[in-house]
């Protein structure tokens, strides 16, 4: 009986010197490309966060002053500084008429400001959805990030928003 013994290089296990430097530098060609592409990523989707709360805000308070049959407001907590945040007020009908705070989203956060066009610190709805006025929000996310979304509510309360990347 003759047995063939199976010949085992006693250096075939694992990988060269060599080997491992040209896949490091590999690995760190990709990353330096890869990197400024996720640090924009990540800024814009800061700034749709931040625009998709304000809207879906805007679009709870119309609901709610269709469904409640009252006035709605959304308003800055700090004045015309919507990066503040906002709270959400409804309308009671008691005599005399008062406020209660629905919703309160607090401050902004990732360096966003949110500017409306006119200087106003509220958004209000009436009781068939429409707003008081034509309402213009710019939100950026500062420093140094040329993008920015603009957000409209029309007079009629329905709200959009325009994407510039």
């Amino acid at each position: 009986m003759n047995k063939s013994k199976r010949y085992i290089r006693p250096y075939a296990h694992g990988f060269t010197l060599i080997e491992l430097l040209v896949t490091l530098a590999i690995t760190a060609i990709l990353v330096s490309y890869g990197l400024p592409a996720y640090n924009e990523f990540a800024q814009r989707q800061t700034l749709s966060t931040e625009t998709n709360n304000l809207l879906s805000d805007l679009n709870f308070a119309r609901n709610l002053a269709v469904d409640k049959g009252t006035k709605v407001l959304l308003v800055s907590n700090n004045g015309s500084d919507w990066e503040g945040g906002w709270s959400i007020l409804q309308n009671l009908p008691t005599n005399p008429v008062t406020t209660q705070t629905v919703r309160v989203k607090q401050k902004v956060s990732g360096n966003i400001t949110i500017t409306e066009s006119g200087g106003l610190d509220r958004v209000t709805y009436d009781s068939q959805g429409g707003a008081s006025a034509l309402v213009s929000f710019t939100i950026q996310k500062t420093p140094d990030f040329p993008n920015f979304i603009a957000l409209t509510v029309s007079p009629s309360g329905l709200a959009s928003s325009n994407r510039t990347y």
